[in-house]
């Protein structure tokens, strides 16, 4: 029986392959083109058995018009993956490599290619059903009327891919992709807040929750069997297992770090021989795989968006607009994500300990996010600028003084950096004014 860790990696794959909606839906084609000649037969398939403003020409006629669109929507096939190639090849030169997943599994792209795929399996399957033998003729016509309505169909597909392989290459069209991809992470794996939760920064010694004397010293480490970046982690079934063998384990890795194998995947106290398949189970909890996972992955995500940001940052580039993208896109993720619960460090809630995990805390998203581009962006007026006001809008939502503390040493590292960098006195005093509004930000949330 798959785990929920697999599941949740069998869904992000097949969501990453190009081919899956493609084949459902020549898989479908397949199926009509047995269903519909059926029923032609059901009803009669001969001249006057059916109303003729559905198809009323003979078997040569039949031929002609599913010959022609199969034909047709074989080469627009064609057309269609080589725009998607040079799509690909121009959003890597011009983005990064890492965005070609964000490309592939475009839902537009797939269904134009599905299309036209399935109407060719289609109209191609139906030819053959196409009788003339003596007198007796057979000719499909409600499989014909229904070809004709999928080419007609077709053309529409084939407007709509034009109009979305232009519009897909737009850098903000691309960062916006990713900062929807980045929140509905966030939303995914981050509670909503609640009055009486208790954040990642909680200590044990204020929630009940109690360590074993002496942890972690003395404890077991568990190998990894697999090398790879960790997909999911199936923290329940980590807690139902350290529980049910009376184990304290300590996982100090997040979905989308890298493990090689036979390193620690997690550390077991109290140091005792584990039977194997206790440590199958433990591996099982964590999904490996080849690339990292941007549906359980909120760091990924993050580094793309900084990614683009340093690319349009750097000299050969120079494109400051584009990083401002970027920076919205972060800030509206950042303000989200300091109004949720980061899952604590902990569990279970209640008692002794089972599992100590290593959550992604929000102070280190602020990092994470902010830190490259203010480095990179050292000197640029509107990059400050625009730091300073994301800095700003973080702060009021601030939930806790340790998200504070990273929104205000943000803030204090620009205004130094600029003060040095940047020789206009005018700018300066633009920079000013905006660091003295992430200090008013902070003094709000403090004080609400």
């Amino acid at each position: 029986m798959l785990g929920s860790a697999k599941l949740r990696q069998l869904g992000s794959r097949l969501a990453a392959n190009y081919w899956f909606i493609p084949s459902a839906m020549m898989i479908t084609a397949v199926g009509l083109s047995f269903l519909l000649p059926w029923v032609d037969r059901r009803i009669g398939g001969v001249p006057g058995s059916i109303p003729g403003w559905i198809y009323e020409g003979g078997t040569d006629g039949a031929r002609a018009v599913l010959s022609t669109i199969a034909g047709s929507m074989m080469t627009v096939a064609a057309l269609v993956f080589s725009i998607t190639i040079v799509g690909l090849t121009t959003a890597s030169q011009q983005f990064g490599p890492r965005l070609l997943r964000n490309f592939i599994t475009d839902r537009g792209y797939q269904v134009v290619l599905g299309t036209f795929l399935a109407n060719f399996i289609y109209c191609l399957l139906v030819l053959r059903t196409v009788e003339e033998v003596g007198d007796e003729h057979f000719v499909p016509y409600v499989s014909i009327a229904v070809a004709l309505l999928l080419a007609i169909a077709g053309v529409g597909v084939l407007v709509y891919f034009i109009h979305h392989a232009a519009f897909s290459l737009r850098a903000d069209n691309i960062v916006a992709a990713i900062g929807r991809e980045l929140k509905s992470t966030i939303d995914r794996l981050y509670p909503a807040r609640q009055d009486d939760a208790l954040g990642a920064n909680s200590r044990p010694e204020s929630n009940g929750r109690k360590l074993p004397e002496g942890f972690p010293s003395g404890a077991r480490d568990v190998p990894a069997r697999k090398s790879g970046y960790i997909q999911s982690i199936d923290q329940d079934r980590l807690a139902k297992l350290a529980q049910e063998h009376q184990l304290v384990l300590r996982l100090d890795y997040r979905p989308g770090q890298f493990l090689t194998e036979d390193e620690t995947l997690v550390n077991c106290w109290p140091d005792i021989e584990l039977p194997d398949d206790l440590l199958n189970d433990l591996n099982q909890c964590v999904v490996v795989g080849p690339q990292r996972p941007l549906a359980q992955d909120v760091e990924s995500a993050i580094e793309q968006l900084v990614g683009l940001a340093l690319r349009a940052l750097s000299p050969g580039i120079n494109d400051p607009d584009t990083a401002i993208l970027c920076i919205d896109q972060l800030t509206d993720a950042l303000t989200r994500a300091a109004e949720r619960d980061i899952p604590a460090a902990l569990l279970p809630a209640e008692g002794e300990v089972s599992l100590v995990t290593y959550p992604l805390t929000f102070p280190r998203m602020v990092d994470q996010a902010l830190s490259r581009i203010r480095q990179h962006g050292r000197g640029s007026v509107p990059v400050t600028v625009r730091l300073l006001e994301a800095l700003a809008a973080i702060g009021q939502r601030a939930q806790n003084e340790s998200s504070r503390t990273a929104v205000s040493a943000q803030a204090q590292m620009l205004k130094r950096s600029s003060d040095e960098a940047i020789p206009e006195e005018n700018d300066r005093r633009l920079i000013d004014m905006r660091f003295r509004a992430v200090e008013k930000a902070l003094e709000r949330s403090a004080a609400a």
